[in-house]
């Protein structure tokens, strides 16, 4: 089976063209659509010669990962192993990121060790980004006022 397909409107000019293919049953189509398998039925100066439309091509599944949000704790996990000497590739397998964003943790793991052991354990475990506000020392007034 043909990886190419091309979706033409339903024009009356291209009426006469007499390769039409059956619906396949994978791709939905469009009604009032004509559809040319362009690696069995065209030659590549047809294909060319056609006025332009879309094309679709379905060689592979997507392979684009979910996205991974981590908690801070889990962050601070991740760059005391690497501290331990795991490899990035391991801990990227464990965690289910990337190796690049593992890479990143390593580069600000600075940040997420001030930043874990500011905050107490129980929002450790659920907070999941480390942004701070503008001005920190307007930020801990109201910590003060409790304190």
């Amino acid at each position: 089976m043909p990886l190419s397909y091309l979706f033409i409107p339903h024009l009356q000019s291209l009426l006469e063209i007499p390769f039409y293919c059956p619906p396949l049953p994978e791709i939905q189509f469009i009604p009032k659509t004509i559809c040319l398998s362009i690696g069995y039925l065209l030659s590549y100066s047809e294909a060319l010669a056609l006025p332009k439309c879309r094309t679709f091509t379905y060689a592979m599944e997507p392979t684009k990962r979910e996205r991974v949000l981590l908690t801070v704790q889990q962050k601070f996990q991740i760059v005391s192993r690497i501290e331990e000497g795991d490899t990035l590739i391991r801990l990227s397998t464990v965690f289910g990121v990337g190796v690049s964003t593992v890479g990143y943790m390593r580069r600000d793991s600075a940040k997420t060790k001030m930043f874990s052991s500011a905050s107490n354990g129980k929002s450790a475990k659920l907070r999941k980004t480390m942004k701070c506000g503008n001005d920190e020392e307007l930020d801990n007034v109201p910590y003060k006022l409790f304190i």
